[in-house]
């Protein structure tokens, strides 16, 4: 403020990229500019930057959703609240019409789920005509090796 005439600076980043800097920027209180030609990179940073920041204060428009609360929403809480509930509709929405196509499956644990997602491997079939076994060719066998969620 000091070298800048009593006003807060504008950080402005041409090679945002991820949106780290423009992100620490704004989460300090700083003007930000930010750009990138990387057009995923643009829309990261409009994700992160340009569109919470409009709608710090304003409740939800989801229909229904803002009433779950009486009085303000503070910083982006009613951003928050409409992502959700338009996450939870879209999800019933797909499973009245897709649905069908992802059937239950027994758990390790014993409980039964919905299948969310199906996983595609090119296949091969055995030379040998006695056996004609499709094996799938696949570079790991591991669908995650997070800490207790292996699997």
């Amino acid at each position: 403020m000091k070298s800048n005439g009593g006003t807060y600076p504008t950080i402005v980043d041409p090679f945002a990229g991820g949106g780290s800097i423009p992100l620490e920027a704004q989460r300090l209180g700083l003007n930000v500019l930010a750009s990138d030609l990387n057009p995923v990179a643009v829309l990261i940073n409009k994700a992160l930057v340009e569109i919470p920041n409009k709608w710090i204060g304003n409740s939800p428009v989801f229909p229904g959703a803002s009433e779950a609360r009486i009085g303000s929403w503070p910083k982006a809480t009613g951003l928050a609240t409409d992502v959700k509930s338009y996450g939870e509709w879209l999800g019933i929405e797909a499973s009245k019409k897709i649905g069908a196509f992802y059937p239950s499956v027994k758990l390790s644990d014993g409980s039964e789920g919905q299948a969310i997602a199906w996983l595609w491997a090119r296949t091969i079939k055995c030379p040998n005509p006695a056996c004609e076994i499709e094996t799938p060719l696949a570079t790991t066998w591991w669908l995650s090796k997070k800490t207790g969620q292996e699997a």
